[in-house]
């Protein structure tokens, strides 16, 4: 039956592909949309085998053979298992899981086409492997950039789903410290808890790791002594022991005393936190001033592509500006890409390098912040911060200054998205009065956010007569106007450059969702079910996707009502429609109607 509906589908969307071929003119830029995601499903197996695994093997893997062997029972893969399978390695954090998964992956190479390590410890490490993955893959260009990274996830995640080939995935999240069982490897089909070392063979490790071939019974025994205070985990402390080039003797009474000073200050910490809060405090506790800022920074990093240098290097920045310009600009990249989520982290370190909370530093700083809160759907928030912005240059900047209509400009974003459109038309005016005296060449910009606020309005001629050279908006006016036609045309050109600037992210599904509403109103149903489908798919890589995913399934469940779908298949998209309308965050009332207005107030207002 599933079959059957999913041919029908298809047998419903090509048939809609040769109507609109009819009619070439008309539909030029949908048609070639519709070619192109068939390009990205296209699977190529010429790119096989393929291997990522940032690291090789590790010669001095000891003590963990019974769990690489079963490790290897579970997921050797046999031609009479043909399903997929999972395994989790659970436990506390540095007992050596990744260690052990990194060692089977190596030494698997010959049982898989495809191996893949994947670290999902950090949205952006994990983003950057997948673009990794995608370009091996031939699935992305190798010019694409990282904001694309998001598309290439989608765009893995179906080829894994579709290929036919052998395949392993090593994905390294945090870590799992629970000792329930099924909390340690749930949804994994089976899992093993990595057991920290027993004394033999922990001392035995940490040994070979400080580079102790042939010891003495005297350091056998402090080996042992060590290995029994830090729990069996004697990885975690061995690098230092060799960077300081320290004894054991020696290392001993060092480890106490700061492991007493630590445990005066414990606060129902296991035992397990006490000695890796030891070890830390031992490698970090010194560190202060730009060191320690810099450390902060470096756990937005992929630790694999920060150069040692920056490490090393004893030349340090010597004005505070310095962090705050580099912050500001990693803030603005991230914004501009769409990665407003990424970024918000980022404008809350940099606003706390600020001593001065009056100052036009601090202000520019804010602004950003309000930006990327009104790009995650936050308008209240980004009020707040855009009216402390306007206070300092209000008071600070001459009363035409072009930061001051920046400011404005801003602040009537902020009620656009809360559909206060007459308050956001009062601070638009002044922006523009600015622009216009100062002769900004940021004037189009106020002129195309009065155009926005005028159709929220309902007043669409005047919308149009306000627009300057912006063809997502324009092709909301026409939508208004009712000249449908026009309106796809914009649309579509609208899909193709939002995709190619900004990959498939929020822009990108929001544009699909216009053209799949348009599409359905004159009767072409298989083609708008198509696209929202590839937003849904989309969406599901998208940090706080919740609102725009019940606006699909709203939309689809309308579609799939008019087309006389199975009722199960309309019951589905409805309920869909209703859980995600209750997991999403808005700013807003939309009320508990089920009506599209309600679900429209789940998404920003401007997404152009």
């Amino acid at each position: 039956m599933r079959r059957l509906k999913r041919r029908t589908q298809m047998v419903e969307a090509e048939a809609e592909a040769v109507r609109m071929r009819v009619d070439q003119e008309r539909h030029a830029e949908v048609l070639s949309l519709m070619k192109a995601f068939k390009e990205y499903k296209k699977i190529k197996e010429d790119v096989l085998p393929c291997y990522f695994i940032p690291l090789g093997l590790n010669d001095r893997v000891i003590g963990r053979e019974d769990e690489l062997r079963k490790l290897n029972e579970a997921l050797d893969p046999k031609e009479s298992i043909p399903q997929s399978r999972s395994f989790a390695l659970y436990g506390m954090g540095g007992v050596g899981k990744t260690t052990i998964a990194l060692q089977y992956a190596n030494n698997a190479r010959s049982l898989y086409d495809a191996i893949f390590w994947i670290s999902a410890d950090k949205m952006i490490k994990m983003a950057q492997d997948f673009l990794d993955i995608a370009q091996k893959l031939k699935l992305v260009p190798k010019d694409r950039k990282s904001e694309d990274a998001n598309a290439a996830m989608a765009r893995v995640k179906a080829w894994l789903n579709e290929t036919r080939c052998r395949w392993l995935a090593a994905l390294l999240v945090p870590s799992v410290t629970s000792r329930d069982f099924t909390a340690g490897f749930s949804p994994a089909s089976a899992g093993l808890a990595v057991q920290p070392f027993d004394d033999a063979t922990g001392s035995a490790t940490f040994l070979e790791l400080v580079g102790q071939t042939d010891p003495s019974q005297t350091n056998i025994e402090l080996a042992r002594e060590v290995t029994h205070k830090l729990g069996g985990l004697p990885r975690q402390i061995s690098g230092f022991v060799v960077k300081q080039r320290l004894s054991l003797k020696d290392f001993l009474p060092l480890y106490e005393r700061n492991a007493g000073k630590i445990n005066a200050k414990k606060t129902g910490l296991s035992d397990y936190q006490h000695t890796l809060s030891t070890v830390w405090s031992l490698a970090l506790g010194q560190l202060t001033g730009n060191a320690s800022s810099l450390q902060k920074l470096l756990t937005f990093f992929d630790p694999d592509r920060v150069d040692e240098t920056i490490l090393t290097n004893d030349k340090v920045a010597k004005a505070r500006s310095d962090e705050f310009d580099f912050l500001q600009d990693e803030m603005e990249y991230l914004y501009e890409s769409e990665r407003c989520h990424e970024g918000l982290p980022l404008a809350t370190i940099a606003l706390e390098t600020l001593q001065d909370h009056d100052s036009l530093v601090y202000a520019q700083g804010i602004d950003i912040q309000g930006l990327l809160w009104l790009d995650t759907f936050r308008p209240n928030r980004a009020l707040k911060c855009f009216n402390v912005c306007w206070k300092i240059r209000d008071k600070l900047l001459e009363a035409n200054d072009s930061f001051t209509a920046v400011a404005l400009n801003h602040i009537s974003l902020a009620y656009t998205e809360l559909r206060d459109f007459e308050q956001a038309a009062e601070y638009q005016k002044k922006a523009i009065d600015i622009r216009l005296e100062i002769k900004s060449p940021m004037i189009g910009n106020s002129y195309s956010n009065m155009s926005s606020i005028l159709l929220g309005m309902n007043k669409p001629d005047e919308a149009e007569a306000m627009l300057m050279n912006d063809m997502v908006l324009l092709g909301r006016i026409r939508i208004c106007q009712k000249r449908f036609d026009d309106a796809l045309r914009l649309r579509s050109k609208a899909l193709v450059f939002r995709q190619k600037t900004y990959g498939d992210r929020y822009k990108t599904c929001d544009s699909l969702y216009q053209i799949a509403d348009l599409l359905y109103s004159p009767g072409d149903p298989a083609s708008a079910v198509n696209l929202l489908d590839k937003s849904l798919v989309f969406l599901e890589n998208l940090p706080e996707p919740e609102g725009f995913i019940a606006r699909a399934y709203f939309k689809l469940a309308e579609i799939h009502a008019s087309l006389g779908s199975d009722p199960e298949t309309q019951k589905n998209c409805k309920n869909a429609a209703l859980e995600y309308r209750k997991k999403a965050y808005t700013d807003l009332s939309p009320g508990d109607e089920y009506e599209e207005a309600n679900f429209n107030l789940l998404v920003p207002w401007m997404l152009w």
